[in-house]
């Protein structure tokens, strides 16, 4: 598939001379993952689903995250995303509108093995250490500050993931973290227009601060 078909909000569109940069492939799903990681919940933000997943599903919440990856196959990276929690037929998803990284190679792995709308950003920071972290892209920004409250928490779960292809079908890949995390507050601040401020959104929020995990992210199905 075309790298560039991948549906997304607007601000992953990838121009020409962004494509022409990208190296050729990346290493296929599953990819093992090392990380710390600021998350948060935010409003729900149906209108960021395809028709593909909205169709009989419920809306949870949506939410966004700053991520630092200390050890992929492609290397580290940071990344910034927005995310939305549904329930489809008694199944608990997540769905991913926008995702930002600083790694040429991560943009072609999650656009091609996942869906991913990855697009390339500027990042300062590193989540989990510092208290702000922030992303600069084309036309917008966001920065996370991040209060932690409380000890350290066990974090262990799973996530699907839940992606519409270029074709219009939905692809399923299953996530798994184990790690330990605090409770915080964050405050988020995102500046820009069009459809990247209506999903990340500025406020302040429930999240965590995830200190250290690890996990896999699978093929989709």
């Amino acid at each position: 598939m075309g790298l560039d078909a991948v549906p997304g909000v607007s601000e992953t569109a990838l121009r020409p001379e962004h494509l022409a940069r990208l190296p050729r492939s990346a290493p296929p799903a599953p990819w093992s993952l090392e990380l710390r990681a600021v998350l948060w919940v935010a409003r729900p933000a149906a209108e960021w689903l395809p028709s593909s997943l909205s169709h009989r599903s419920r809306v949870l919440m949506g939410g966004g995250g700053f991520v630092r990856y200390l050890d992929t196959p492609v290397g580290p990276y940071a990344e910034a995303l927005a995310a939305t929690l549904l329930l489809r037929r008694r199944q608990a998803l997540v769905h991913v509108p926008f995702m930002a990284v600083d790694s040429g190679a991560s943009l072609v792995g999650g656009r091609a093995n996942w869906s991913l709308p990855k697009t390339l950003a500027d990042f300062e920071g590193d989540p989990g250490i510092d208290a702000t972290v922030s992303v600069h892209g084309e036309g917008w920004a966001m920065r996370a500050s991040a209060r932690p409250l409380g000890p350290g928490l066990p974090l262990r779960g799973r996530i699907d993931l839940a992606q519409e292809w270029p074709d219009g079908t939905v692809r399923r890949a299953r996530a798994r973290l184990a790690g330990r995390a605090r409770l915080a507050l964050v405050t988020v601040v995102a500046d820009g227009g069009g459809e990247f401020t209506r999903c990340l959104s500025s406020g302040r929020r429930l999240g965590v601060v995830v200190e250290q995990a690890h996990g896999t992210l699978g093929a989709p199905d």
